[in-house]
């Protein structure tokens, strides 16, 4: 699943910088069950996130080609749009913004 590379990563992310800008505080914070139950709560939100996906695929016979696509209710165009953008702010921006975060932090940290 796309989602859970993306949250695995951001993720990662923050754990990095816990360990560099929070040293005394990751010792307590990063151990193994802990990382289990992150690892867990992002199958959960990704599956959560691939349920769209599920519910409204379906397939469409066009001029003898059969084809996976998403079965969106009237108005179409809409409910594209709109899974689009949410797919765009979940598995791009947020993230981004995120990872961008926590590197500045921990250049700004290593840098002082």
């Amino acid at each position: 699943n796309m989602f859970t590379s993306i949250f695995t990563l951001t993720m990662m992310s923050v754990d990095r910088y816990v360990a560099v800008c929070h040293p005394v505080k990751a010792l307590d914070f990063r151990t193994p069950i802990k990382a289990k139950m992150i690892n867990v709560c992002i199958w959960i939100l990704s599956s959560a996130a691939g349920i769209p996906a599920f519910v409204l695929g379906g397939t469409q016979t066009n001029s003898d080609i059969t084809e996976c696509a998403l079965q969106f209710p009237e108005p179409y165009g809409y409910w594209d749009t709109m899974m689009k953008i949410c797919v765009f702010v979940f598995a791009f921006v947020v993230p981004v913004l995120i990872i961008t975060v926590c590197y500045s932090l921990m250049v700004l940290r290593l840098k002082s």
